[in-house]
């Protein structure tokens, strides 16, 4: 009788064993797989525009060159997908005013827009996009606003220089998104005026002003720092640039979604690992 209340309670255990780790299957099969198909079906096509300026500042009359880049995929390598690039020149009121369609070589190409000389004072945008990135429902369209003054105007790059522009900081979460309740390695990087790196160095702190981070660059403007977005919280980095100039730029959070992280810290390995929100299933079984 022992024996057969022994089988029977070591089959149900297997049992259990097994529905157990087919549920924590179930919860990642999803996520996993779209992230497959995301990877190996659909290549994602970035553009950018490299100006003439170091400063975004013309006069009407001037010509505005550049130089146009075009990566595919995870490793942004020179694109083979679209042989042509649309780079179209916007006023303030979103009029398309000029658009050009740029031969690409390698994913690379040239062009120019001939401000005219009685154009009206203020702010335009230069956007860049190819055919196939209006595929995507996030585009990663290329956006630059650029300030135009008129011929009897100050020189609009000379008071750039002498005043110091405000530097940019743009943040890069290792997954691509920062996750609510997911743990994120983001990196980030100072630009001058001039293109060039600058030290900067700051705090992150949520809708309460309570500080949860802290940032340092250590290398050419360039840094990285671990953080833990709470759900229902709205982050914000406040930082000092070299130059003494302060900024305050918003961290958006999505309230779900998949985190990948990976660890080089063993030249001799590389550990990829996804993270999400959803609650994360083991199966231990000992024998």
């Amino acid at each position: 009788m022992k024996k057969i209340l022994f089988s029977v309670a070591l089959f149900v255990f297997s049992f259990q064993t097994i529905a157990y780790c087919q549920v924590g299957n179930d919860v990642m099969a999803g996520p996993v797989s779209r992230l497959k198909t995301l990877l190996t079906d659909h290549e994602i096509e970035k553009a950018y525009l490299h100006f003439d300026r170091p400063y975004a500042y013309y006069v009407g009359g001037d010509i505005v060159y550049f130089k146009a880049y075009v990566t595919m995929g995870e490793r942004h390598e020179p694109s083979t997908i679209s042989n042509i690039l649309h780079v179209d020149l916007i006023d303030k009121n979103d009029v398309l005013m000029q658009s050009i369609a740029l031969q690409l070589t390698d994913g690379t190409g040239w062009g120019d827009f001939a401000l005219p000389e009685k154009l009206q004072k203020g702010s335009y945008r230069i956007r860049a996009y190819t055919e196939w990135m209006r595929n995507d429902k996030s585009p990663y369209f290329f956006d630059q606003y650029i300030s135009v003054s008129s011929l009897n105007g100050a020189d609009r790059v000379a008071e750039a220089a002498d005043k110091g522009a405000v530097p940019a900081l743009q943040f890069f979460p290792e997954g691509g998104n920062l996750v609510a309740e997911v743990h994120s390695k983001v990196a980030f990087k100072a630009v001058g005026a001039d293109g060039l790196g600058i030290d900067v160095k700051g705090i992150i702190v949520d809708n309460e002003n309570k500080e949860v981070a802290k940032i340092a660059s250590a290398h050419l403007g360039m840094g990285v720092f671990d953080f833990v977005p709470e759900e229902g919280k709205a982050y914000q980095a406040k930082v000092t640039f070299a130059n003494g100039s302060q900024s305050s730029i918003e961290l958006p959070v999505e309230s779900k979604g998949i985190a990948l992280s990976v660890n080089t810290d063993n030249s001799s390995k590389v550990s990829v690992e996804i993270k999400t929100k959803v609650i994360r299933y083991k199966c231990n079984q000992k024998y």
